[in-house]
């Protein structure tokens, strides 16, 4: 799964595609997934966000493993 911010509040029960790509890299990333959870965090009208990854490619895992296994240079 995946947690994130947004500005807005996300339906939960509900699928979206989020596509991303990582610092430095011109590689976009896509993954469907299932909003479990929104709360609003902080002063600033944010959102953190709970999410289940539904479809998601064997290439796009690997980037995902890789960029959050790796200490920054």
């Amino acid at each position: 799964g995946v947690a994130f911010v947004s500005e807005q509040p996300m339906p939960t029960n509900e699928q979206f595609v989020l596509n991303f790509s990582f610092p430095g890299s011109t590689i976009r990333n896509e993954i469907t997934l299932l909003v479990l959870h929104c709360a609003p965090i902080g002063t600033q009208g944010r959102f953190r966000n709970g999410a289940r990854f539904l479809v998601i490619s064997d290439d796009c895992a690997e980037r995902i493993f890789e960029y959050v296994t790796t200490a920054p240079a």
